[in-house]
């Protein structure tokens, strides 16, 4: 195999990782905006694609082999096979709830995937005429092409998104993925050596940062630092921080307003608090990314007082208040937001029936000999 022949034959075949719950979604979707780009969401059926033992001929094959029937089937056969929900890439393809499993109420409160499991993948209509022959196409996939990431970084251009590790592990404790649990299937069956670590380790916590440690030392190793993006840099430049992935330039990206989601109302402070520390305890190669300051401060940032007080009020069954603030009930927008993340992220954890209240008392937000209202009857008035 030539290799110059090869790179240059795939010079607009991206290849973009990331750990699972980066912004790597949110990334497919902005990139999908862009004229003569497609950006797939995990495309790829991993156990079929090529064996661990494959050599790194073998996988660049396979990825090329990959990259060139899809787009036939955009250009030639008007779809594209992909992750999708009701034939779009979404920004993120959990739901904006913690809520039981239905068909298993002894689960706890996490967010559900919005597609059934198995019939995420599918086809979307794409319209071929659109697009060029030398279109930009990235395919995204966090486990397949993160354990794949040492040979296919030498046939295709390939990135990462990287993100403050303690909101990854914030987000990976409020979703139904095996990386809550400190697996990745599909990074344990082409890496031996990470599957076995990760199976005789007890500790949850401690599987998943050493899971976190793994992606992003597979990032560090074999990505130079242009190759990496901050999913903060890409909210504060309200997407045009990903115009180096396809070539342009920033004023050829158009503006998407980006909300970061590192506080996300979902994540319970009480998990984020514990997560933090264990982090801050902890060596990996996520501090050659984000230094233990930025993690010190997203902890105070949601340690904020307006957050708790919401995160009070639902906890105890008290009706949230429409203003918040000092003196009469007046205060500023922010302060009015971060309040009714509180109630809303303890609402929905008070109605998948946990229960908050034991946070807020740690917090010393309600007094001690409160008469609280059991938590059905909270529950109850939290229902509209």
């Amino acid at each position: 195999m030539d290799m110059e022949v090869f790179r240059e034959q795939n010079k607009r075949n991206v290849v973009l990782t990331g750990p699972p719950r980066s912004g790597t979604t949110l990334t497919c979707n902005l990139l999908n905006k862009l004229p003569d780009t497609v950006a797939l969401h995990e495309p790829i059926r991993p156990f079929g694609f090529v064996s661990p033992q494959a050599t790194e001929e073998e996988v660049l094959g396979a990825m090329a082999r990959f990259f060139s029937r899809q787009r036939r089937n955009i250009r030639l056969r008007g779809f594209a096979e992909t992750k999708h929900m009701g034939g779009t890439i979404s920004t993120d393809p959990y739901a904006a709830e913690r809520t039981r499993d239905p068909e298993n109420p002894d689960s706890e409160g996490l967010r559900y995937q919005l597609v059934s499991k198995g019939s995420e993948l599918g086809r979307i209509e794409m319209n071929g005429d659109a697009y060029s022959a030398g279109f930009w196409l990235i395919v995204k996939d966090p486990a397949t092409l993160t354990a794949l990431l040492p040979d296919l970084v030498e046939g295709f251009p390939c990135y990462a998104v990287t993100r403050n590790p303690l909101a990854i592990l914030a987000s990976w404790a409020s979703v139904n993925h095996a990386a809550r649990d400190g697996h990745s299937p599909v990074a344990e069956r082409y890496d031996s050596a990470l599957s076995e670590m990760l199976a005789v380790e007890e500790d949850r916590v401690e599987r998943q940062l050493l899971l976190l440690d793994w992606w992003y030392g597979r990032i560090l190793e074999h990505l130079p630092e242009s190759n990496v993006i901050r999913y903060e840099d890409i909210v504060a430049s309200e997407g045009t921080a990903l115009a180096q992935v396809v070539s342009r330039t920033a004023n050829q990206v158009p503006l998407t307003p980006l909300d970061s989601r590192n506080l996300n109302p979902l994540y319970a402070r009480s998990e984020m608090r514990a997560l933090g520390e264990r982090l801050l305890e902890s060596d990996g190669a996520y501090w050659s990314f984000y230094s233990r300051q930025s993690v010190l401060d997203l902890l105070e940032r949601a340690k904020a007082p307006a957050y708790e007080r919401g995160w009070a009020d639902a906890s105890t069954g008290r009706r949230a208040n429409p203003r918040v603030g000092p003196e009469d009930g007046l205060s500023g927008i922010r302060e009015e937001i971060d309040y009714h993340s509180g109630f809303g992220a303890a609402s929905s954890i008070l109605l998948a029936g946990d229960e908050p209240l034991e946070d807020v008392k740690v917090l010393d937000l309600i007094p001690p000999a409160e008469d609280l209202p059991p938590l059905a009857e909270r529950q109850r008035r939290l229902i509209p």
